[in-house]
């Protein structure tokens, strides 16, 4: 060996494959092996020790050594387990072989670590040190669940392992790779992942990995991107505490244990999109990504937890989004926008928790369906607030809630035009007395909120403001009347006569003209009263010196408290007239009292 590759057998043979011959001819000692990648002499002949094709008998043991040459086996079958624990190497590379297991614990390479394409069992690489890229790109790690009959070396078709037979493929906790990780292209496990605290400076890939069990990067450490696109894993994959400096993507992953990732770090875009599924829930608790989080498509089974959630850019739920469980986003912080328009929610009981969260621009809730549950939006804090009433949730929780602007999807987007209201209904709307039917229709929303707690101050007096800041002061009017209105419920008998009192004579102040027509009413009764009253003489000038009686003039005389206009002292009433100017002056000042407590009321809660 100086140097050229021993080469044995044919391209075409398969090193799992019992139809292959592996005479004495194709056979390497695993003790002249060993010899050859420690001789101190052996670097000045060759620059890389080079197999393929070769069977290597017994025991490569490496433990502590100092290889001299790179190791670079290609479609060889290694009888028993490789340990190369706690040694130093230049290189590795073992693609396309068949090896019962690899121990190499705390290993350091120079260069990459390959085993592209491979079958092994398990390989242990907790606390390597990889020079450069960890290559399993193709490889199938058993773990046990497709064990190797040694007789042959062919890898036996058992099931995934049963419950209770966990066995880790690929341990390699600590690891450090200088450039990247690679599992991807048909990698295959049939067991546990874990690289759990593990540092890589390049990129990690997951591609299109299978994994019968899961996959345990907790605290693993990224400094470019993480792909898992197409990764189909049958037990949880944890991202607890992970940093990652580059993108995170699971499109089109399938993931039937869920995910983990509370007090995940990730300083670009998180996606989880273009058909990703997981048939359990996902947690990001805590969790904190730099760009954006995609959810467009995704189906989330067991739905979807993330309080403390920080998103520096927006969150999308969109375009056949579906959470089977509730979407979680307790006290969470989205910096653009989060939108669910065309999303499915199918949680029961609440389909969507934003209490106390914080959307600094727009809140979407154009949904494909109504939510199968209730909408928590109690303290929360949105820019913009998009909605539409026909998915509505059964159930909206709004205490507290505050927004800049309000949006329904009717008024910008119905391909109807609504028909011009006649000059009659333009006027009394302008004058208040007339609602328009987007104010009604966020009565109704208002009303969404009070299934649960019923009546709350807050969520109206939240309304009247947007209102107001629009310019629309006669909608605001109508939802500050209608919160008095529904606030009688909470009385007891003698606030509710007061209540009703407001209501029906001013409109708790919202509603003057109520009182103007009431009391032009009164003038014309009084003034035809009153003038009949004078001819029969049950108004008596009290001086001869005395003003003309004008009726009209009278009525309000007796109706409008403190001011006077000279025939309330004038004449004076006798029978029944004494009487009915004695209503109107109770009349008058109850009306006098309802503008000036309705007013008061109206300035003091707006």
């Amino acid at each position: 060996m100086t140097g050229r590759p021993v080469v044995r057998g044919s391209e075409d043979d398969a090193v799992d494959d019992a139809t292959v011959e592996w005479g004495e001819e194709r056979q390497l000692a695993a003790e002249a092996l060993a010899e050859l990648l420690t001789d101190p002499g052996g670097a000045t002949k060759a620059r890389a020790v080079v197999i393929v094709g070769l069977r290597v008998v017994g025991r490569l043991n490496l433990e502590v050594a100092e290889l001299r040459l790179p190791l670079l086996a290609h479609r060889c079958r290694f009888d028993e387990p490789i340990n190369l624990a706690r040694a130093v190497a230049p290189e590795i590379q073992l693609t396309s072989c068949v090896i019962p297991g690899i121990t190499a614990d705390q290993i350091e390479t120079r260069d990459g670590f390959d085993l592209r394409n491979g079958i092994v069992p398990v390989v242990s690489l907790s606390g390597a040190r990889i020079g450069g890229d960890l290559l399993l790109s193709g490889a199938t790690l058993a773990g046990g669940a497709w064990p190797i009959d040694h007789a042959d070396g062919r890898i036996s078709p058992s099931p995934p392992l049963a419950a209770g037979q966990l066995v880790t493929a690929l341990r390699a906790q600590e690891l450090h790779v200088g450039r990247d990780l690679r599992a991807d292209a048909g990698f295959r496990a049939g067991a546990s992942v874990r690289l759990a605290d593990a540092r890589v400076l390049g990129e990690v890939s997951f591609d299109g990995a299978s994994l019968a069990r899961g996959l345990d990067v907790t605290g693993i450490r990224v400094d470019g991107a993480m792909r898992c696109a197409g990764l189909a894993a049958d037990d949880e994959v944890d991202l607890l505490n992970a940093r990652i400096s580059g993108p995170l993507g699971f499109h089109g992953a399938t993931l039937r244990g869920g995910l983990m990732g509370d007090g995940l770090r990730a300083e670009a875009d998180v996606f989880f999109r273009d058909g990703f599924e997981a048939h359990e829930r996902i947690r990001m608790i805590g969790a904190c990504v730099g760009g954006q989080l995609d959810f467009d498509g995704a189906k989330l089974d067991g739905g979807f937890g993330a309080d403390h959630l920080e998103v520096g850019d927006s969150m999308f739920c969109r375009d056949g989004f579906r959470a089977g469980g509730e979407v979680r986003l307790l006290a969470a912080h989205i910096k653009g926008q989060l939108s669910f328009k065309g999303a499915t929610l199918l949680g029961e009981g609440l389909a969507l928790d934003l209490e106390s969260a914080r959307i600094d621009q727009a809140l979407s809730l154009l949904f494909a369906a109504s939510p199968a549950g209730g909408i928590d939006l109690t303290r929360a804090t949105v820019g913009t607030l998009w909605d539409s009433e026909r998915t509505w949730p059964p159930m909206l929780r709004l205490s507290g809630c505050t927004y800049d602007e309000l949006l329904a999807y009717e008024d910008r987007y119905d391909a109807e035009e609504p028909r011009r209201p006649g000059v009659g209904r333009r006027l009394r709307a302008e004058l208040g007395a007339l609602p328009s039917p987007d104010v009604l229709r966020r009565l109704r929303w208002l009303r969404l909120g009070e299934v649960e707690y019923g009546y709350a101050v807050q969520p109206y007096t939240q309304l009247m403001s947007v209102h107001r800041r629009d310019g629309r002061d006669g909608d605001a009017r109508h939802v500050g009347y209608e919160r008095e209105r529904r606030r009688s419920a909470r009385l007891g008998v003698a606030g509710k006569a007061w209540n009703g009192f407001l209501r029906w004579t001013v409109g708790y102040g919202y509603r003057p003209l109520r009182a103007l027509i009431a009391l032009g009413i009164a003038v014309v009764v009084g003034a035809l009263v009153f003038s009949s009253f004078h001819h029969r003489g049950d108004l008596r000038a009290l001086h001869q010196a005395h003003p003309q009686f004008v009726a009209s003039i009278y009525t309000l005389d007796r109706m409008i408290p403190v001011v006077s206009f000279g025939l309330r002292d004038a004449f004076s009433p006798r029978d029944t007239a004494q009487w009915l100017a004695f209503a109107y002056t109770l009349i008058g000042w109850a009306l006098t009292i309802a503008v000036l407590a309705g007013l008061n009321a109206a300035a003091r809660r707006d």
